[in-house]
């Protein structure tokens, strides 16, 4: 069942890169490779650490602070979050 979803999935992005022509007669796959082909950098020789995602909740006046040494001058710019994300 898989590779028959991965074939379908395929056959419709190739439909979608190169079969359909925008307004100025160009297909994704046209704008892609006159574009941004030459923007693309190579990918790392090594692999991708891998993270772990946290959902941070701030409590109802909290405000978040920027660590000294990654903010000009040293100061500490706060942010607080609007109340209707609370």
């Amino acid at each position: 069942m898989t590779t028959e979803l991965n074939a379908a999935i395929e056959e419709r992005l190739r439909e979608i890169n190169h079969g359909i022509r925008r307004a100025d007669d160009t297909t994704r796959r046209e704008r892609f490779d006159s574009k941004e082909r030459e923007l693309l950098g190579a990918l790392p020789d090594g692999g991708f650490d891998d993270v772990r995602w946290k959902e941070l909740k701030a409590a109802l006046y909290a405000r978040a602070e920027a660590v000294a040494g990654l903010v000009a001058g040293g100061r500490f710019p706060c942010y607080q979050p609007p109340i209707s994300l609370l």
